[in-house]
């Protein structure tokens, strides 16, 4: 007997009951939440029986001191706190705590971002490293013509470390406080660029 696949069929079954009783024990939270609490004991005994691993999100469903189905506004109070979430059961009282260091790390890990866009002056081209919605790093390049031919890497210093609404005053000044030559490239267009090259690096916040 394939006693790898009897196993897994076995967990299969397992996972079906799971999954039914969960709901059950969620639809009678608001009526009898004693049989839901009941029902929850048989999901934990029957993932234990079973070796049978809770998906996280029904993990995290579930109170660990009294079995009660935890829902936001009902069963449980749910906070948002620097580095993780703070989940309170309004039964008994526990406090359930889960870092997002894995999305704190993913937000702050450098996101590259790239445009280029075909102006008179020639071809500009930006690429922008970004973490956490700063620069940290810019190339300006292209076959357009910038005089001083030193200009561009003083600009790419210069917006290091900003932010979005930093970049336009950073670059219109930029240009004022120096005497540069940059025909058919507007700075308006150029601006444009790096803060789309920014955006396309920074991750979006669901």
């Amino acid at each position: 007997m394939d006693w790898k696949r009897v196993r897994k069929e076995r967990q299969r079954v397992a996972y079906d009951h799971i999954l039914h009783l969960y709901d059950l024990a969620v639809r009678e939270v608001p009526d009898h939440p004693e049989r839901a609490r009941r029902y929850i004991e048989i999901v934990r005994a029957i993932s234990r029986k079973h070796k049978a691993t809770l998906a996280p999100a029904m993990k995290r469903g579930i109170c660990k001191s009294c079995n009660m189905p935890l829902l936001p506004g009902r069963t449980a109070q749910v906070r948002v706190r620097p580095g993780r979430t703070v989940i309170t059961c309004l039964t008994c009282g526990k406090v359930h705590r889960y870092p997002y260091l894995r999305e704190l790390r993913e937000r702050r890990m450098p996101r590259f971002g790239a445009v280029e866009r075909k102006t008179p002056g020639g071809l500009v081209r930006v690429a922008v490293d970004a973490r956490g919605g700063r620069i940290m790093r810019v190339r300006i390049t292209g076959d357009f013509f910038m005089h001083p031919d030193t200009a561009a890497a003083e600009l790419e210093r210069v917006l290091s470390g900003l932010s979005a609404p930093s970049v336009p005053g950073a670059v219109a000044s930029f240009f004022a406080d120096r005497a540069l030559d940059m025909p058919g490239v507007p700075i308006d267009t150029l601006i444009s660029l790096i803060l789309e090259a920014l955006d396309k690096g920074t991750p979006v916040r669901t």
